[in-house]
C-alpha cells in the first residue's frame, strides 16, 4: 500500500495486490493472504480504517494436491530407524492404516476394539468410522501398550504427560 493512508486501503488495493502476484504459487499466495486479512481486521479493530477491505474478496484458491506414494521399501526403512514401540505405533497407523495426523491424536486407547481388531476413529468433522487394522498394525499396536500400559485416555500419548496425548507437532516429527 506504500505510504498512502490507511483509509484510503479498499478492495482496489487487495485487487492490486493479487494481480502482482499471481505468478506466485498458490501456498505463498495463501499465506500472505491471511497474513493479510489478520492485519486488515487488527486495522479495522483498532479504528484505523472503517470497513475490513477482505470482507467480500475471495481468497487465492489452493489447488488439491494428490497424495504423495512413498516409495517402495521406505516404510520398512522408517519402522527400521523407529526410536521406540510409540513410533512404530505412529508409523503404523499413519501409513499402514492411513489415518490423519489430527485422527492419531484423537485416538483413545478405548478405540481399540483388540478382539475385532477394529479402530474407531474420529476424522474430520467429528465424523466416527471404523478400520479394520491389520496385523502388522495390530502387533505395534499391542507392543505399544504392553511397553506403555494404559485401559483409559490418549492411545498415544506424551511422555512427559501420559495423560495428554501425544502434540501435533510431535506426531509431525515422526513422519519427517
Amino acid at each position: 500500500h506504500g505510504s498512502r493512508p490507511l483509509n484510503q486501503f479498499g478492495p482496489a488495493t487487495i485487487g492490486r495486490w493479487q494481480e502482482a502476484t499471481a505468478h506466485l504459487k498458490p501456498s505463498t499466495r495463501a499465506s500472505a493472504w491471511s497474513a493479510i486479512v489478520g492485519f486488515t481486521r487488527w486495522c479495522q479493530q483498532q479504528g484505523h480504517i472503517d470497513r475490513d477491505p477482505c470482507i467480500g474478496v475471495k481468497a487465492p484458491r489452493r489447488p488439491r494436491t494428490e497424495p504423495r506414494a512413498l516409495e517402495q521399501g521406505s516404510v520398512a526403512e522408517l519402522l527400521l530407524v523407529a526410536p521406540d514401540a510409540r513410533a512404530r505405533a505412529i508409523i503404523w497407523l499413519e501409513v499402514g492404516l492411513g489415518l490423519r495426523r489430527i485422527e492419531v491424536h484423537r485416538l483413545c486407547v478405548e478405540d481399540w476394539l483388540r478382539r475385532d481388531q477394529l479402530l474407531r476413529v474420529t476424522g474430520k468433522g467429528s465424523h466416527e468410522r471404523t478400520v479394520p487394522v491389520i496385523r502388522a498394525a495390530a502387533r505395534a499396536l499391542d507392543d505399544y501398550l504392553a511397553e506403555c500400559p494404559a485401559t483409559v485416555g490418549p492411545m498415544i500419548r506424551s511422555t512427559t504427560n501420559p495423560s495428554n496425548p501425544l502434540s501435533l507437532s510431535a506426531l509431525s516429527h515422526y513422519m519427517a
